[in-house]
């Protein structure tokens, strides 16, 4: 990611949904819906070690982590409050 975006402006927030891959991987299975590659566990865990790792850095500024596993009505609250909480 760091390389990708090496000419871009830092974002003023970011906001990352936490999700265990785990759970994340149940919610695909209980929509019954068409599972694409992306979903596949293993790969889902890789993904959510890189963000702990990157979240992890000094340079992760400006960031909030916010716990997805709630309801959809209590993350999008969480959600709002951040952008709020960051807003001048």
């Amino acid at each position: 990611m760091r390389t990708i975006n090496a000419h871009a402006p830092w974002p003023d927030l970011t906001l990352v949904l936490e999700l265990p891959a785990e759970e994340a991987t149940a919610r695909v299975h209980a929509r019954g819906g068409e599972r694409e590659i992306f979903d596949a566990l293993a790969l889902q865990q890789r993904v959510e070690a890189g963000y702990r790792a990157a979240l992890a850095r000094a340079d992760a500024v400006h960031t909030v982590r916010i716990d997805a596993r709630g309801s959809i009505d209590t993350v999008a609250a969480a959600v709002l409050a951040a952008v709020l909480a960051a807003s001048p």
